[in-house]
């Protein structure tokens, strides 16, 4: 909401301005009827952009996952096989 918000309304509004006086409106009632209006736009528009319309609904915090496996399961266990009579000690 700024210089160009402003210009771009009093461009839209001078469009219609001129339109009205193409039509045989007096020049100072276009005027009064043209300024008011683009003061309400202008002010409607200031009100939105300082405003919020709802305010944002409060989001649950992240959890971290629960790890499934602890990390002896990740390592390598070296398996034991029974011993056999071939088995030198």
């Amino acid at each position: 909401m700024g210089v160009c918000a402003l210009k771009h309304e009093g461009v839209r509004q001078g469009k219609d301005a001129v339109q009205d006086l193409m039509t045989g409106a007096k020049p100072k009632d276009v005027v009064k009827k043209r300024g008011a209006q683009m003061l309400k736009t202008m002010s409607e528009n200031l009100l939105k952009a300082v405003v919020p319309a709802e305010k944002a609904k409060p989001t649950k915090p992240r959890t971290q996952k629960r790890k499934l496996h602890s990390k002896v399961s990740h390592q390598r266990v070296k398996k034991s096989r029974p011993l056999d009579i071939f088995d030198q000690k």
